[in-house]
């Protein structure tokens, strides 16, 4: 194995205080945590100690959050828009129309890489001008159901997609063009994705009950956490690159943990 990762629990949040709560997405953004809530339509924020600071009301289902600066986030909904959302206030900065459903959405030197039908990825600026369109014809698996891309995150020169139907993740540079696919009979239904300063990606997966970091080439793979650490139908995931700390959530049972972790050698 080239690369050895140790995670230790820092803090569990137990988000299942708050009545009909449903946890589908988080983030970290200026030291606050934020949580997408699917069932009562809002983002809720929480400090790093766990103290609850505040809930924003959204318009629509949220579907996924990304931070695309230090003030504002961008939230997806199963509808056709994108809202840029400012964090400190909770107002609408801008809405972002799309050309379908979106899926899951990314957000990498200026650009948001919008899941588009759950079948396409438009490439597009912060006031929602399509750059490019990247059609994953490449990698698409016979079933259109298995071909449903869950949820996409992206490094500096490369997109990461999750195909939660036939437990596979797909890297791809960002023209589109394959890098590599993994999939493992411990990665069942993989969900939320994110990654490190390295290039290890990290999948939390909602049947198998756990998250698998797989190195950025796509040859090594561990299992990092599972059920005994907690997890009970992971879907959000997150990792904090400034301060080496990754963000769960459990859609299972509205828990979530921010764990420390420990690079103790560089990739090869």
């Amino acid at each position: 194995l080239s690369f050895q990762l140790d995670v230790q629990l820092r803090k569990k949040f137990e988000l299942q205080s708050i009545r009909d709560f449903g946890n589908r997405d988080c983030i970290i953004t200026n030291d606050l945590l934020v949580f997408t809530d699917h069932v009562r339509n809002r983002l809720l924020i929480y400090n790093f100690n766990g103290s609850y600071i505040r809930t924003i009301r959204v318009f629509g289902t949220p579907v996924s959050i990304v931070v695309t600066n230090q003030n504002d986030v961008a939230v997806s909904y199963n509808q056709e828009f994108i809202d840029i959302i400012i964090i400190k206030t909770g107002k609408v900065k801008n809405i972002i129309k799309t050309s379908g459903i979106i899926g899951g959405i990314s957000y990498q030197n200026g650009l948001m890489y919008v899941v588009i039908n759950y079948q396409t990825i438009d490439v597009m600026d912060l006031t929602g001008k399509i750059i490019l369109s990247l059609s994953l014809s490449s990698y698409r698996p016979d079933n259109l159901l298995e071909s449903t891309v869950g949820c996409l995150t992206s490094d500096t020169d490369s997109l990461f997609l999750t195909y939660p139907l036939n437990n596979t993740i797909y890297c791809c540079d960002l023209n589109g063009s394959d890098r590599w696919t993994f999939t493992d009979d411990k990665m069942i239904q993989p969900s939320g994705i994110t990654t490190d300063q390295n290039g290890n990606v990290y999948v939390s997966c909602y049947k198998s009950n756990n998250v698998i970091v797989v190195s950025s080439e796509g040859k090594h793979h561990k299992e990092l956490l599972n059920k005994k650490d907690g997890l009970h139908n992971p879907t959000g995931i997150y990792y904090n690159k400034s301060n080496d700390c990754l963000l769960v959530c459990n859609e299972g049972n509205c828990n979530a943990f921010l764990f420390d972790v420990k690079h103790s050698a560089k990739n090869e």
